[in-house]
């Protein structure tokens, strides 16, 4: 049953951004725009405009609905610079891609959006082509930070270090195996994704918790699942 109380408001809140941004590209995704919503579902929108200098995304009710808005200036994936752009390349959460791609345009002048999904598209590709490099990569990163975590930092900052080591071997073990979080939801449930397709993996990083910075062992642990796959890393 398509609910017309959406599309009304998906037409209100288009109309005020043509108001706003006169040249924007304005697109919907999600449920409302392939017509499977429900009355309790989302409203997914996309805005590309030359004005907006950064992404960002904003979250509102309206009308007892949840509107998900995500903007970006049209040359964003081209324009990223190199730290940027890697960090949407190690990603094993594609949610705001499949986003993207799925796309209906409801006003675009400007024809930005194919443009844009264009760009999405060239990105997947590379990360495709350069998975085992950008593998590379990210254990190197983690590398670094085991060495930092060593020296028995402790802290919030030691803290964050060893989320962000234990998160970058679940990415390593993502590209590794060529698979992606790409449901509403699923993001937050990477470790049962993982727990069913590698229960190795998934046991070694359990002993990665409860969290104490300065003790690295599991995070070698983690380093050395890796090396054994990738003998010259």
């Amino acid at each position: 049953m398509i609910h017309q109380d959406h599309i009304t408001v998906l037409r209100e809140i288009s109309d005020e951004f043509k108001i706003c941004f006169g040249s924007a590209c304005i697109a919907v995704s999600g449920s409302v725009a392939s017509n499977t919503h429900t009355i309790d579902s989302d409203i997914d929108i996309l805005v590309i405009e030359s004005s907006i200098k950064q992404s960002f995304q904003l979250v509102f009710p309206y009308h007892n609905i949840k509107i998900n808005v995500l903007c970006f200036h049209p040359g964003y994936i081209k324009s990223k610079d190199f730290y940027d752009l890697k960090k949407w390349l190690y990603s094993y959460n594609v949610i705001a891609i499949d986003y993207i791609l799925a796309a209906v345009a409801i006003y675009d002048p400007l024809n930005m959006l194919e443009e844009f999904k264009a760009d999405i598209r060239s990105l997947l590709e590379i990360k495709k082509i350069s998975s085992l490099t950008l593998v590379r990569e990210l254990l190197g990163k983690t590398n670094e930070i085991i060495t930092f975590l060593s020296k028995n930092e402790d802290g919030i900052t030691g803290y964050r270090n060893y989320i962000n080591a234990v998160d970058g071997f679940v990415a390593c073990w993502f590209l590794n195996n060529n698979l992606y979080l790409e449901e509403k939801g699923k993001y937050n449930f990477a470790f049962e994704y993982i727990k069913k397709h590698d229960s190795e993996f998934f046991n070694l990083l359990t002993n990665c918790f409860p969290i104490i910075p300065s003790k690295t062992d599991s995070l070698k642990s983690l380093r050395k699942y890796f090396e054994d796959i990738y003998e010259s890393i």
